[in-house]
């Protein structure tokens, strides 16, 4: 069952210029952006890490104000739409996944996004089987009639990933709101990840699950990271212990006989 089109949040967007140069890089704009940020954390109308505060500081107030104000301007986006869909989840930043959706659907790149709705079967949670419904988003561009498909995302990946089984999990109350959002952030990250600027949604921040990684090397505090990495490990041996180790038989030739 194809999804309506997502029409919550109405943004105008200009065309983006990922390559301009960062107001932090230009001493004029710098100086013209700063005064604009101290007057944007008087307001009330901005989220309380862009005011100041007991708790936030003014010199910490106007640097988030400019930070959101560069990545506005990048992106070619009201500043204070920005500020309004940026979330602070576990220390990172998030776009709220309507933000995300209004902007692909207003880059002016791009039909509007649809979602595809379907069903694979059952997935078991907690003892108890469920419809293991599965979406993915898909549209063309704007003069193109080739589709651009996204991942499928399913409640098997969900409950594979720990999204699912998450304590206060939203995936368990309205999961097919968030099989929306993350089919649209799949669908960013794959034809236009520029637009999110390499940031996830603050829902997939939420999902992130932490790891315990313990170090071989005694007396070595414990690290807790978000992610893991393949790295190759190689070992270096001293030579006198390579010397002692047994050399492999060297197999026997013989002449060919003339």
């Amino acid at each position: 069952m194809e999804n309506k089109e997502n029409k919550e949040t109405a943004v105008v967007m200009q065309p983006m210029n990922p390559n301009k140069v960062s107001v932090f890089l230009n001493t004029d704009r710098f100086e013209q952006v700063q005064r604009a940020c101290r007057a944007l954390t008087q307001s009330d109308l901005v989220p309380d890490m862009y005011r100041v505060s007991q708790k936030n500081p003014e010199s910490k107030a106007i640097a988030n104000c400019m930070i959101a104000l560069d990545m506005a301007d990048r992106m070619g986006a009201n500043p204070l739409m920005v500020m309004q869909n940026m979330y602070i989840v576990y220390g990172r930043p998030a776009w709220s996944s309507t933000f995300l959706i209004a902007t692909v659907n207003s880059c002016g790149r791009f039909k509007p996004l649809k979602f595809m709705h379907g069903q694979d079967g059952e997935v078991e949670l907690n003892g108890r089987k469920m419809p293991n419904l599965t979406c993915y988003a898909y549209t063309t561009e704007k003069n193109g009639e080739d589709e651009l498909r996204g991942a499928v995302i399913s409640l098997a990946m969900a409950k594979a990933e720990g999204w699912l089984s998450k304590s206060g999990s939203k995936w368990q109350t309205m999961p097919e709101q968030m099989l929306i959002y993350r089919a649209a952030s799949f669908w960013t990250r794959t034809y236009a990840p520029e637009i999110s600027m390499g940031i996830y949604t603050a829902e997939e921040n939420e999902d992130i699950q932490a790891v315990e990684v313990i170090s071989s090397t005694p007396n070595q505090p414990r690290q807790r990271v978000e992610f893991i990495e393949a790295t190759e490990v190689t070992t270096e041996q001293p030579a006198e212990a390579l010397a002692e180790q047994p050399q492999p038989e060297q197999p026997k030739t013989e002449e060919a006989p003339y």
